[in-house]
């Protein structure tokens, strides 16, 4: 890959940052020796390896959602301020 200064230059301008001469030599070498940290990487076959959706591919462990009638649930209707029809109405928290 052939990166030059104009290529920088419009990097550092898309980011709103300001270079020196000196500043963008740095920044080439810095891409090239990147590059090169890399480039043994893209040896690699990789077509065998499936992709890697999940770092954990276990089981969801939950217990099963079962409904169960409470037998002090009278007391707690009795304590509520406005209960109708099964539920229990609070005021809204939104105001429109």
């Amino acid at each position: 890959m052939k990166i030059n200064r104009e290529d920088v230059q419009n990097l550092l301008q898309t980011v709103k940052i300001e270079g020196s001469e000196k500043e963008v030599e740095k920044i080439i070498e810095d891409i090239y020796s990147l590059e090169s940290w890399l480039e043994p990487l893209f040896s690699i076959d990789t077509t065998e390896v499936l992709p890697t959706v999940y770092k954990y591919e276990g089981n969801n462990v939950q217990r099963e959602d079962k409904a169960q009638q409470r037998k002090n649930q009278h007391k707690l209707w009795e304590m509520a301020e406005n209960f109708e029809e099964g539920f229990y109405r609070v005021p809204p928290i939104i105001e429109y």
